[in-house]
């Protein structure tokens, strides 16, 4: 089983691509986090990218395209995979087909995240990170015991640069523009599951798990 998980920034994408890939056994492959960890080695993709992540834009389709490629050539696709963010464009979308025909699979669901604007900015206004370990935190729902400091190695947490307000909007509005067309290209290519992703996570993930496994039964 293939999954692609679509969703605003902020709509809590990482959170069910965790509950999902440790339920269904699942290669999680998440765009952000392959971008970031190649921005943290230094890489020549990872310095390419970084004004895009910064100023809040998309990365070109390109770049990010080769990481999958290259990440789909080194783990392999056996037991499936979700793909978390990815794609965000029907170019990706395209490209994302044709390196899983290259091993005989295909996507079988998207599951879309529903959350209002609003809402995801709240949500990333309050996140904090570690600029030492990179660990996420939220004031709200997930903050470091004494407020200020990371739990893991004691770094004073940081406001993202991709995180205040103006940088939010900005991000929403190439993602609607970008992202929303995607969901039109895979009509009829895969089963799309739309969730409202303003609840508890427990609840969406009972939600999607539920979806999907009935399904499953029904063999679709």
């Amino acid at each position: 089983m293939n999954l692609v998980l679509l969703g605003s920034p902020g709509s809590g994408k990482g959170t069910q691509a965790r509950l999902l890939t440790a339920t269904y056994s699942l290669l999680w492959i998440s765009t952000g986090d392959l971008l970031r960890e190649s921005l943290k080695k230094g890489t020549d993709l990872g310095s390419r990218a970084k004004r895009y992540m910064e100023s809040g834009q998309l990365v070109p389709d390109d770049l990010v395209i080769d990481l999958i490629d290259e990440t789909i050539r080194r783990r392999g696709c056996r037991g499936g995979i979700l793909f978390d963010g990815f794609p965000r464009t029907l170019k990706q979308a395209a490209a994302l087909q044709k390196l899983l025909d290259r091993v005989g699979e295909r996507i079988d669901y998207i599951i879309y995240l529903d959350v209002s604007n609003e809402e995801v900015v709240r949500r990333l206004s309050l996140r904090r990170s570690c600029p030492k370990c990179h660990r996420l935190y939220n004031l709200a729902t997930e903050p470091p015991s004494d407020g200020v400091h990371c739990d893991g190695c004691g770094s004073r947490l940081t406001l993202r640069s991709d995180d205040r307000e103006e940088v939010i909007r900005s991000r929403l509005d190439v993602y609607q523009r970008e992202t929303f067309p995607v969901m039109d290209w895979y009509e009829g290519k895969a089963v799309i599951v739309k969730v409202d992703g303003e609840r508890q996570p427990s609840e969406i993930q009972k939600d999607i798990g539920h979806t999907l496994d009935e399904r499953a039964r029904a063999g679709k």
